[in-house]
């Protein structure tokens, strides 16, 4: 069986295309994850605790799909 010996430069770029990658992906997902806090704040602030049924009604049709089904 032949060895693939790869040069260092092309070493060095997978390495720093791999860190790349990775620091974008934590990026992202600490984007989506306050994405998905500031959604959830939403939520609870203007349709779960609101007294105002209309208001409560008009952001829970913002907020969720029509086929939401709430296991509770």
């Amino acid at each position: 069986m032949k060895r693939i010996v790869l040069p260092s430069c092309v070493l060095i770029a997978l390495i720093g295309g791999f860190a790349a990658g990775f620091r974008t992906a934590l990026a992202c997902g600490y984007s989506r994850l306050e994405r998905n806090k500031q959604v959830l704040r939403r939520a609870l602030k203007e349709v779960w605790s609101n007294p105002d049924l209309n208001a409560a009604m008009k952001a829970a049709d913002e907020l969720y799909t029509p086929d939401f089904v709430l296991h509770d």
